[in-house]
């Protein structure tokens, strides 16, 4: 028990900035992207399976992972998980700037998933658990797994009263405050090593 915690305890950094990554990265969309649907469709006139059409290129990520992943091996978690860092918070100013061409959201999407849908995911962040952690691995993982979702529940109230209040322009301007903090935050916290640690044992 004295070393599980331990372990947690010296290796509090990686965990801090594999939450806070998760927790501001890619999956958060999955529980915005709902939310500014109506407005888009209800404004620019979009058919909901149009809208839809777009969000099937998810299966993009399947191409882009495994590169990702071996990026990760050769230069460590903090210059991949950067640049989805930069671009994510960037797709919702874009998508805020929107005038109504449908092509343009999907470009926007598009290079989304191609630049940050996972680079801010767990093929990245994920990485900084399994190199600390021996006996708390699953409880580490389990935390960073969980922190989408918490983010979610905690903020899609907030995000909708704000959308509501606010117009949804605005909206996609708060996310994307969020995600560039949040993401700045874990690039802090994560260790010098970026990634490739020495067990602290």
């Amino acid at each position: 028990a004295a070393s599980y915690l331990s372990e947690v305890r010296f290796h509090w950094r990686a965990l801090a900035a594999t939450c806070a990554g998760m927790g501001a990265g890619f999956l958060l969309n999955h529980y915005v992207a709902n939310m500014f649907a109506p407005h888009l469709i209800a404004e620019f006139g979009w058919s909901r399976a149009q809208f839809a059409l777009l969000g099937s290129m998810a299966f993009l990520t399947a191409f882009v992972v495994p590169v990702v992943g071996r990026m990760t091996d050769l230069c460590g978690v903090r210059p991949v998980a950067a640049v989805g860092v930069v671009v994510l918070p960037l797709r919702f100013v874009a998508c805020s700037l929107m005038d109504g061409s449908l092509l343009m959201f999907g470009v926007i999407s598009f290079f989304q998933l191609l630049l940050a849908g996972a680079t801010t995911s767990s093929t990245v962040y994920s990485r900084l658990i399994a190199e600390r952690f021996v006996s708390a691995r699953g409880l580490g993982l389990a935390l960073a797994a969980t922190t989408p979702a918490i983010a979610g529940v905690i903020g899609s109230p907030l995000l909708h009263n704000a959308i509501e209040a606010w117009g949804w322009r605005t909206g996609y301007l708060i996310v994307a405050a969020y995600t560039a903090v949040g993401g700045a935050l874990c690039l802090l916290l994560i260790p010098r090593d970026g990634g490739r640690a020495r067990q602290g044992r």
